[in-house]
């Protein structure tokens, strides 16, 4: 019984210790109001920097113009297959597209192209009214050695297809 005093000073000792070790400065004095709570209430409002603007906006559309579509690409290509199909590529940079291209259902495109990548002989192509969209048709071209072009990957609402479909220009 007689360790009992000597350990509560010590423990006391320590915790007032810690407590100056780990006291908090006071939050600093609120400044004075120099205007009426109304108007001060109006600057304490958040403001966002980076508010995206509504979707029905016109500063979402990109101007598309002026983008570089290859030569090479452009013109009049025939689905080399028994069902047939057209792919047309302009160089006003609209596209007509009349193929089945995700199963034998003929799906009719009528759209802008866009080039996203090149990488060599193959060429990644949006099918929309800007790149990146959602909505937007998707294929992965190859612009092979013998003139064909082969549809590696295509992908729009419909579906994904990997097997290839081999364009002729005509």
């Amino acid at each position: 019984m007689r360790w009992l005093l000597p350990a509560s000073i010590a423990c006391l000792a320590i915790m007032i210790l810690l407590g100056l070790f780990f006291a908090q400065k006071p939050p600093p004095a609120p400044a004075p109001l120099t205007t009426s709570l109304l108007d001060n209430s109006a600057a304490r409002q958040p403001k966002l920097l980076h508010k995206a603007p509504a979707a029905d906006s016109g500063s979402l559309v990109l101007d598309v113009t002026g983008v570089r579509r290859p030569p090479e690409l452009v013109g009049l290509w025939t689905l080399q297959e028994p069902g047939g199909g057209t792919l047309e590529l302009r160089e006003n940079g609209t596209v007509n597209l009349k193929a089945p291209m995700i199963d034998d259902k003929i799906l009719e495109v009528s759209a802008l192209w866009l080039v996203t990548k090149i990488e060599g002989q193959e060429y990644s192509l949006e099918f929309g009214a800007e790149p990146h969209r959602a909505g937007n048709t998707r294929a992965t071209v190859r612009l092979q050695s013998d003139g064909t072009l082969r549809f590696i990957r295509f992908m729009n609402a419909s579906g994904l297809n990997f097997e290839p479909r081999i364009f002729k220009k005509s």
